[in-house]
């Protein structure tokens, strides 16, 4: 958690006259935050067989902000304009991955996987001016949510040629949505795409 303070004087010279509106020689603010998170992760190996390998990851994640602030103005030391501004935004995540190996002889394996991932996101602003809200301040109001996810599976044929190449060749299918919203619109979009593998290292 953390806080602020601080203080602005202003001097204009000449004065305006007449002085334009909103004008102020003196503001306050004080503002305050917070941020948690939280995360949880697990992986698993194991030997089906002598030739076959299993592994497994997974994770959780949460965090979590809120910010206040208040600004008063002043004028020859009389309150003019109180504003109070209001956030929060709360996110979470997953993220999952599983991989099977099978040993076809040697340095040779096919290997198979599922990967996946998402993300979520959700905030919400509240601004008041002399304690009345402010709409259409911008075109996403006071509520924006968003998340996306990530899905993709593969196979592949893995060998190693002496202790200085490697080789994968394989397919690889992915697929991505993401989704947006606010007071003014509501956005989906999907896609995805099958690609062919290939690939030589060199140690």
């Amino acid at each position: 958690m953390a806080s602020s303070n601080s203080q602005l004087l202003q001097t204009t010279t000449p004065t305006p006259n007449p002085r334009p509106a909103g004008f102020f020689d003196q503001a306050d603010t004080d503002g305050d935050s917070r941020f948690t998170m939280a995360r949880l992760n697990a992986q698993w190996q194991s030997r089906l067989s002598s030739d076959t390998r299993v592994e497994a990851r997974a994770g959780l994640g949460r965090a979590s902000g809120d910010s206040h602030s208040l600004r008063q103005e002043r004028l020859a030391g009389a309150a003019t304009r109180l504003q109070e501004d209001t956030g929060s935004s709360h996110d979470s995540n997953w993220s999952a991955l599983a991989k099977l190996s099978h040993n076809l002889g040697g340095d040779h394996s096919l290997v198979t996987g599922f990967e996946g991932e998402g993300t979520t996101r959700h905030t919400n602003r509240v601004t008041l001016v002399n304690g009345a809200p402010q709409p259409g301040l911008d075109d996403f109001g006071d509520d924006l949510d968003a998340s996306s996810t990530r899905i993709a599976a593969y196979a592949q044929d893995e060998w190693n040629v002496g202790k200085q190449w490697d080789f994968y060749a394989g397919l690889r299918w992915e697929g991505i949505t993401t989704r947006s919203s606010a007071a003014s619109y509501d956005a989906r979009n999907k896609s995805s795409v099958f690609t062919p593998l290939a690939h030589a290292r060199y140690k």
